[in-house]
């Protein structure tokens, strides 16, 4: 089978925080690295082995766990085989025979988009408002500091504070174009087909590294909450100009969340939120 790479998995799939949760997601041996997010204190959680009469057992550990001790985070362990294997099952679930429920998401993600579309609209407006007036009060006060009406003294905080103002406005203001512009589209069923087929032939017999980046590709995140594991899909879109219907780059995602495994033998059981 044809080996498939997403150039831009490691990009999209938010792994954030300390440079040894970084390190850790390049194994491939664990699959769900810098993906699973400790419940209790927030921090991801790595991989991790202990060996025992000979014999190697992986774990996923919360970072914080196994940095400074159950103390600081008492979040269990988690069998790295048996959620890797469960993962790969939610995945192969959803988009290979519970279409329905596919949809029923895609179309409750549409419904919050159109819902939510105004409120940021206004929220957009606004704050382009405070822009414009925050630009304006830093003119004035170069304008007063420039004819001798105030010491740079003066002019050189108040100025600092405006330009923080702005700038956290700028990241709010882009954040907000960025969501209303991405409505969620149901992919197509030419991409779906391919979908499916790339899924089955990894599963069946794709390479540690394969499975890894498809875990990548489609999983943005996996929550630990009150003993469930919760993955958060990434859901591709519709491109026409791609030959690889899991590309990260090539396709716009809507992160959608289900409720798929508990922590007794890790059973796939999927249930929309």
């Amino acid at each position: 089978m044809q080996s498939h790479t997403f150039d831009a998995a490691q990009r999209l799939r938010g792994v954030r925080g300390d440079k040894h949760t970084q390190r850790a997601a390049s194994n491939s041996d664990y699959r769900c690295t810098g993906l699973i997010r400790c419940g209790g204190c927030g921090h991801k959680y790595v991989g991790t082995s202990a060996h025992s009469k000979g014999r190697a057992y992986r774990y996923y550990t919360c970072f914080t766990r196994s940095r400074y001790g159950p103390k600081a985070c008492p979040a269990g362990r988690i069998d790295a085989g048996q959620l890797d294997n469960a993962i790969l099952q939610a995945i192969a679930t959803l988009f290979t025979t519970n279409t329905q429920l596919l949809a029923d998401t895609i179309s409750k993600a549409r419904q919050d988009f159109h819902d939510r579309h105004g409120s940021r609209r206004d929220e957009l407006a606004t704050i382009n408002t405070q822009i414009t007036a925050a630009n304006a009060a830093i003119d004035r006060y170069l304008t007063a500091f420039e004819t001798g009406t105030l010491t740079a003294a003066s002019c050189a905080p108040r100025i600092a504070d405006l330009e923080t103002r702005i700038s956290r406005l700028q990241t709010r203001r882009d954040e907000l174009a960025e969501l209303l512009a991405a409505e969620p589209t149901p992919p197509a069923a030419d991409l779906l087909h391919q979908l499916r087929q790339h899924i089955r032939g990894i599963i069946n017999s794709g390479s540690p590294a394969q499975c890894k980046e498809l875990v990548e590709a489609l999983i943005a995140d996996i929550h630990i909450n009150d003993g469930q594991v919760i993955p958060v899909f990434r859901i591709p879109q519709d491109d026409k100009a791609s030959a690889d219907p899991t590309s990260a780059e090539a396709h716009p995602t809507i992160r959608t969340m289900l409720r798929t495994v508990g922590r007794a033998g890790l059973e796939p059981a999927t249930e929309g939120l």
